[in-house]
């Protein structure tokens, strides 16, 4: 009779240990995830855009938000574009403009490298880069520093928005290579100058200076 007792208080001693044990391995779990969630909401995020980026895009909806202009060959406005210019372009740092995202108060963000905010830009890669610790949008700028021979400008279909008439039919001018279109004609100032389209690319030919334009239409639903 003593050995079953001494045996069931031994199990229970055991079964204590287990528990405690358990509870307390319990307890660290949390506090890992606990530390791990902390540190997910309070770190910075880094994005880099290279080169230019085709697709439709809606600026300013993410936490970290990237908005980058550039000067066109024909106007000294600036215009929203999709990527980093990297070609026959100057980023200008003085108009840097950043500022939080949902109460549009200016935020301070530096060209170094340190701090909360802060990003950089890399002219031979044409990397360009935004760290936050909070959320913010940033205004990059891109002036116009070579004047090109030959200027190529996009148009797509629209019936709404008019900027240009071509075979009776209505065009709006785009900043870029249009998706879910289909290209149909390039023109060019003068008779020499000729447009091909394909692939996302546009090659232009020419032996003179001249403006061209290149055509894109709706693609069919049938």
């Amino acid at each position: 009779m003593t050995r079953m007792y001494n045996d069931f208080k031994k199990m229970s001693t055991q079964r204590k240990f287990c528990t405690y044990g358990l509870l307390i391995f319990i307890v660290i779990v949390l506090m890992i995830s606990i530390k791990f969630t902390y540190a997910y909401y309070n770190d910075s995020d880094s994005y880099s855009m290279i080169g230019a980026t085709i697709g439709d895009f809606d600026p300013a909806k993410g936490d970290i938000n990237m908005k980058i202009y550039k000067q066109p060959a024909d106007s000294d406005e600036y215009v929203l574009t999709y990527g980093v210019p990297s070609v026959g372009y100057t980023f200008e740092d003085s108009k840097t403009f950043c500022y939080n995202t949902i109460t549009k108060v200016q935020i301070t963000c530096n060209n170094n490298n340190t701090g909360d905010c802060h990003y950089s830009y890399n002219a031979d890669t044409a990397d360009l880069s935004l760290t936050s610790n909070q959320k913010v949008t940033c205004e990059f700028y891109f002036k116009r520093s070579i004047e090109s021979d030959v200027n190529l400008y996009m148009y797509v279909e629209d019936d709404d928005h008019i900027d240009r008439i071509y075979n009776n039919k209505n065009y709006r001018l785009v900043n870029d290579y249009p998706t879910d279109y289909t290209f149909n004609t390039g023109v060019c100032d003068n008779s020499k100058g000729t447009v091909t389209c394909e692939n996302q690319k546009c090659t232009v030919t020419s032996t003179e200076k001249s403006k061209c334009r290149a055509y894109f239409d709706k693609q069919s639903t049938e």
